[in-house]
């Protein structure tokens, strides 16, 4: 479904790619129709200063996939992951004995917040995927968010029909019913 969206639907620029036609239109190389907000924003200059141009820096040495960017494809992965492992498992399931970073980051102590569930530690595995992808560059947050609510809406009935099966014993937490 995602890959419909990409393609057929949204076509929506990367960020990196979006940059060089910021870096073509500011050199001359090549003329595109851009907002001025957009081409006389301060964070341009302050780019350009530190990397050398207004290209983006990226994370990935070969740069930014060829593929639209929206909706993040990684985040729908990772999402149908999450709710095939949820179909498995018990998602109020409690952690025992969680920890946390000290304060320095030198050591682990106790986790003291409301107690972790196999379903919310779940869905921060899918979220942390997902945001990563924005941080390298390779997406944008929008992608992301609109890729976990398609995933979310295109899994609800294989998740519900696979309710309809026997329960049973799976790495030792027991399968929903």
């Amino acid at each position: 479904a995602v890959w419909a969206q990409k393609w057929f639907v949204h076509r929506r620029i990367r960020p990196e790619t979006f940059a060089g036609r910021l870096h073509n239109h500011r050199t001359g190389r090549f003329s595109y129709r851009i907002d001025p907000e957009i081409l006389n924003a301060a964070v341009l200059e302050r780019v350009a200063a530190r990397h050398g141009s207004v290209l983006l820096p990226m994370a990935f040495p070969e740069g930014c996939p060829t593929h639209p960017a929206y909706a993040s494809g990684h985040a729908t992965v990772a999402g149908a992951c999450v709710t095939v492992l949820k179909a498995f498992f018990d998602e109020s399931w409690e952690l025992p004995d969680p920890v946390q970073a000290t304060p320095d980051g030198r050591a682990l102590e106790p986790w003291t917040g409301a107690p972790l569930t196999a379903g919310n530690e779940l869905d921060k595995v899918a979220a942390n995927i997902a945001s990563a992808r924005d941080a390298a560059g390779a997406t944008s947050s929008r992608g992301c968010s609109s890729a976990r609510r398609s995933r979310s809406a295109s899994s609800r009935s294989r998740r519900r029909a696979s309710t309809r099966t026997s329960p049973g014993r799976c790495g030792g937490s027991t399968a929903r019913p």
